[in-house]
């Protein structure tokens, strides 16, 4: 009976995984198929506008959340009751909604800086940003909830389930691009959390009010990872805002072009390596179990490897199809300059997995002074290169960073692990 029992949970959870991997790969083609899409419809200029909005609510994001959710989330887990749970989620969207609307000044002179104010229509880009703010959290609280179907089903509908609809009219009528898509972006995030409302109903029906003890200890808590994350999405995104200073919303859109599909070798590997095994890491971590830490690792290494050069060599075979089925000569320019953006993606996977390690063994202060020497180094290489090389310059900086986070965070992560080694009766303090 106890048999039959475990054999069906085993089923159970095998079954929610490939769901769950089934989700987030729609996901995955859903916004390769609508970048395709957008190439074809509109102008180079208008993918740069677009993709300089959606970096500033990606960077925003980050910054409204302050990573807070590394508190709030561990707490939900830990905690034995629905109360306790409620509690911390009506705290954590209170501090939310406050960070959104600290913000929205900030979002306005972004937006002006970057030369894209009068490009768009800021209620429908306040709309969105609230819209991902919301659905982000939510979605991590239906998977500390041990709802993870929900969530991936609730990451679809936010972002990619609006897509087809913003494609028609982009077709069919003759708005502003940059505006359908904003548009129909919010209604999917409204879709997305009224789904999430209802599947966390349990923890609306009390109201508590908020409580300052809490945010103190979940600032504390968080402040460290919440500096490594905004360095890094200043490294992800720095090189869009250099190249739209320096080079105009063109440039950046077929930067962009080619960004948007070599940076789905990360989006595969996160689905069919990362999120798999990360969960046995942190667990191998918590067990106090060094050799299981290293045979994790090594195999997470291995694995995204390998995912990334069978998904870059399809890119780079596949390509010349897709600028053909686009039909604009423009993006062929650069097309020279794509196999080293795959090359950069696929360093900054090798940095991933050791970064991951120091992650699970809570050596967020490490990461922190290795993002604060790297970040600023990329971004001042960025802007020197820039005047010289043009894109060609930006690509090549992307590469010799990811190179050098990979080796650095290697380099450190076989450090703590002889020191773990060298003292197994204290292992992960």
């Amino acid at each position: 009976m106890v048999e039959t029992h475990k054999k069906n949970e085993k089923l159970s959870l095998r079954l929610v995984g490939a769901i769950s991997a089934s989700l987030r790969v729609l996901l995955l083609g859903s916004k390769f198929i609508f970048m395709l899409a957008l190439a074809r419809t509109t102008s180079p200029a208008t993918i740069g506008v677009y993709t300089l909005t959606v970096t500033v609510v990606t960077i925003l994001i980050y910054v409204i959340g302050a990573e807070v959710h590394t508190y709030t989330t561990r707490e939900i887990i830990g905690s034995g009751c629905r109360n306790e749970k409620a509690q911390h989620i009506q705290n954590h969207i209170c501090f939310v909604l406050t960070g959104f609307l600290l913000c929205l000044p900030v979002a306005w002179v972004t937006l002006i800086w970057l030369k894209i104010f009068e490009q768009l229509t800021f209620t429908l880009f306040a709309l969105v940003l609230l819209g991902e703010v919301l659905c982000q959290e939510f979605g991590r609280y239906l998977i500390a909830m041990s709802q993870p179907v929900s969530s991936n089903v609730l990451q679809l509908l936010r972002g990619a389930a609006w897509m087809p609809f913003a494609v028609w009219l982009l077709y069919s009528s003759d708005w502003d691009a940059v505006d359908v898509v904003l548009a129909m972006w919010s209604i999917g995030c409204i879709i997305a959390i009224i789904f999430g409302i209802y599947r966390l109903r349990s923890c609306f029906c009390k109201r508590f009010s908020f409580s300052m003890s809490w945010l103190k200890h979940a600032v504390n808590n968080s402040s460290r990872y919440f500096i490594v994350v905004l360095l890094v999405q200043v490294q992800t995104f720095a090189d869009r805002f250099i190249i739209q200073y320096n080079m105009g919303e063109h440039s950046v859109g077929l930067f962009a072009f080619y960004q948007s599909f070599a940076n789905t070798i990360q989006g595969f590997v996160l689905t069919g390596v990362i999120s798999i095994l990360m969960p046995r890491l942190l667990a191998a971590v918590k067990n106090n179990s060094l050799q299981e830490v290293r045979n994790i690792s090594q195999r997470m290494l291995k694995a995204s490897l390998g995912v990334a050069a069978f998904v870059s060599a399809a890119l780079l075979l596949g390509m010349p199809s897709l600028l053909k089925l686009v039909g604009r000569e423009s993006y062929g320019v650069i097309f020279n300059l794509f196999p080293w953006l795959l090359l950069g993606n696929i360093l900054t996977i090798a940095g991933q997995i050791p970064h991951l390690q120091l992650y699970a063994q809570r050596s967020d202060a490490l990461l922190m002074r290795i993002s604060m020497i790297l970040v600023p180094l990329g971004v001042v290489l960025n802007l020197i290169a820039i005047q010289t090389f043009g894109l060609a310059g930006v690509v090549a900086v992307f590469v010799i960073v990811a190179a050098l986070q990979a080796i650095v965070k290697t380099y450190y992560a076989r450090r703590l692990f002889v020191q773990q080694a060298l003292k197994p009766q204290t292992v992960f303090e």
